[in-house]
């Protein structure tokens, strides 16, 4: 198969994505949350991040109780349905895609509704870069035009336009 070519839909997946082989390497391997935070800014989805504190990404050295976990995977959710680059599924089964997906080992769920929300886990994102925690975020930083590529993407990969703008 090329990196050009739709691939079928990962298990727990009910609504079928049309990206390529490439597309879902790139936003389920490290920029789930660019392609999240674009159907946030032009939906108004909030975000759903999956989370492990079972491997932290930093552990206070004074604190052993202060961490940030991993994280796993960065959804968008609308009407019960969470989307990714590989297509929807219901919000109550993301957790279990991503052990299934991932191999998570303790699935945990932090719903964010803005990119402020999101911010904790980006490096760099808080507008003052901290030497001792950024290096250690779980995700990493990403520029508008970042945002407006996974838009570009997800238009035509999961059929989604200003129809499906979250209704307030």
């Amino acid at each position: 198969m090329s990196a050009d070519e739709p691939i079928a839909p990962f298990p727990l997946t009910t609504a079928r994505s049309s990206a390529t082989e490439a597309e879902i390497d790139l936003y389920t391997n490290g920029s789930c949350h660019v392609l999240a935070v674009a159907l946030h800014r032009n939906l108004g989805w909030p975000m759903l991040v999956v989370t492990d504190p079972t491997q932290p990404s930093w552990v206070d050295d004074d604190d052993p109780d202060n961490q940030i976990d991993s994280v796993v995977h960065v959804f968008a959710v609308n009407d019960g349905m969470a989307w990714d680059i590989v297509g929807g599924r219901p919000e109550s089964q993301a957790a279990e895609w991503c052990e299934e997906r991932f191999g998570t080992m303790m699935p945990m769920i932090d719903e964010v509704f803005s990119e402020d929300g999101l911010a904790m886990y980006v490096e760099g994102a808080s507008g003052e870069y901290d030497d001792d925690i950024d290096p250690h975020r779980p995700l990493h930083s990403y520029t508008d035009e970042d945002v407006e590529e996974a838009w570009e993407v997800a238009k035509r990969a999961l059929g989604l336009g200003a129809e499906h703008r979250a209704k307030i």
